[in-house]
C-alpha cells in the first residue's frame, strides 16, 4: 500500500486471504503498511505503531473495554467512526501533525479533554458528539472546515454562553443556535459558521453575516422556511457556500451573493422557490451543476464569461425548469 495514502474505508480487505492469514502484528492489531486497519477488540490500552499515518475507518470502534490510546507523531488522519463507541476511552493524545478528524471519530466515547493542533485543517460530522464527560476543547487556529454537530451533547458546548441572539461561538467559529429569534446578526470575527446550525429554524426571518465569514458550512441553513432576507457586509470575504446550505429557503426570493465567492457546492440553493434570478460573482471558480436544483420558478442565471462551458444545469433539472444562462 501506498506510503502517500490518507485515507482508508472500513473492512476493505476484510475476509480476503491476506488479510486472514498475514496482517496480525505481535499484538493482534492489524496493519497494511503505515494504515491500522484493526485493533486488537479485548485489550484495555493500545498504543499505534510509530510511523502509521492513517487509523481506517470503524478500525477500533466499539472497544468495550478500551480505556486510553497512545497516537504517534506520525498520524495524518483519524478515519471515520475510527473510535466511535468505545465509552471507557478517556485518555488520548492528538499528535501534532494530524491533519483531518473524519466523521464520528471519537463519537460517544469517555474523552474530558482535547488538544486539537493548528495543523488540522477538517473535523468531520459528529466527530465528538455524545462526549458527555469533555468539559476542554483546546484550538488556537481556524480549521479550514469544521462540521456539523462536531460537540454536540458535550459538557463544553452546553457550558459555553450564549449571545444575545441565542447563538454559541468558539473563538472565530459559530458553533450553535438555539433559539427563534426572526433577526440574527452573526459576531463579526466570525470566520465559520459549522453545518446545520441554523437548520429548521421557523421563525428566522433575516440574517446579517459580517464580512469575516469565509465559509457558510452543510445545510447551515437548511428548511429556514421563513428566511427571507440574507445580508452580507461590504466587502464579505465569503469564499464558499457548501452543499445544501440554503436548501429549502422557499421565502427567500433574492440574494446578493459576495463578490470574492468562489464555490459554491450541490443542492446550496435547491427548492429556494421564490428565486426568479440568481447572479454569480465574477470571482466564481465552481458551481455544482445542482446548486439550483428545484428552484422551479428560476427564470435567470447570470454567469461570468469565464464559466461558460464549464456550467450546465443538471438534466434533470430541465425536465421542471429551463431558466435562460446570460454570461455577463
Amino acid at each position: 500500500m501506498s506510503e502517500g495514502i490518507r485515507y482508508v474505508e472500513t473492512e476493505v480487505f476484510n475476509e480476503t486471504k491476506y488479510y486472514i492469514e498475514n496482517l496480525s502484528d505481535k499484538n493482534n492489531d492489524i496493519y497494511i503498511g503505515k494504515v491500522l486497519i484493526k485493533c486488537n477488540r479485548g485489550i484495555s490500552d493500545i498504543k499505534v505503531k510509530e510511523g502509521t499515518r492513517v487509523i481506517a475507518n470503524g478500525a477500533c470502534a466499539g472497544m468495550e473495554n478500551l480505556v486510553s490510546a497512545e497516537l504517534p507523531e506520525s498520524l495524518i488522519c483519524i478515519g471515520d467512526e475510527a473510535f466511535a463507541e468505545c465509552h471507557e476511552l478517556k485518555d488520548i493524545n492528538i499528535p501534532s501533525k494530524l491533519e483531518k478528524i473524519r466523521s464520528k471519530a471519537f463519537y460517544a466515547c469517555n474523552i474530558e479533554s482535547v488538544d486539537i493542533p493548528e495543523t488540522v485543517s477538517f473535523i468531520g460530522f459528529r466527530s465528538f458528539e455524545n462526549c458527555v464527560s469533555l468539559k476542554e476543547v483546546k484550538m488556537s487556529h481556524t480549521p479550514e472546515k469544521v462540521s456539523a454537530c462536531v460537540f454536540k451533547n458535550t459538557l463544553w458546548l452546553k457550558n459555553l454562553e450564549q449571545d444575545e441572539y441565542h447563538c454559541k461561538y468558539f473563538q472565530n467559529i459559530l458553533l450553535e443556535h438555539s433559539g427563534n429569534d426572526s433577526f440574527v446578526k452573526i459576531q463579526d470575527g466570525t470566520k465559520l459558521i459549522v453545518g446545520l446550525v441554523f437548520s429548521e429554524s421557523k421563525g428566522l426571518e433575516t440574517v446579517e453575516i459580517p464580512k469575516s465569514v469565509e465559509f457558510i458550512g452543510f445545510g447551515a441553513f437548511r428548511s429556514c422556511e421563513n428566511l427571507k432576507e440574507v445580508r452580507f457586509a461590504e466587502g464579505s470575504e465569503l469564499k464558499k457556500i457548501d452543499e445544501k446550505a440554503f436548501d429549502g429557503c422557499v421565502s427567500l426570493e433574492e440574494i446578493t451573493l459576495p463578490i470574492k465567492l468562489q464555490r459554491v457546492e450541490s443542492f446550496a440553493f435547491h427548492s429556494c422557490t421564490g428565486f426568479a434570478t440568481i447572479t454569480f460573482p465574477d470571482s466564481i471558480e465552481y458551481i455544482s451543476n445542482d446548486v439550483v436544483s428545484d428552484c422551479i420558478n428560476l427564470k435567470t442565471i447570470r454567469l461570468p464569461k469565464h464559466m461558460k462551458g464549464k456550467y450546465f444545469i443538471d438534466e434533470f433539472d430541465l425536465l421542471r425548469m429551463n431558466p435562460e444562462i446570460i454570461y455577463y
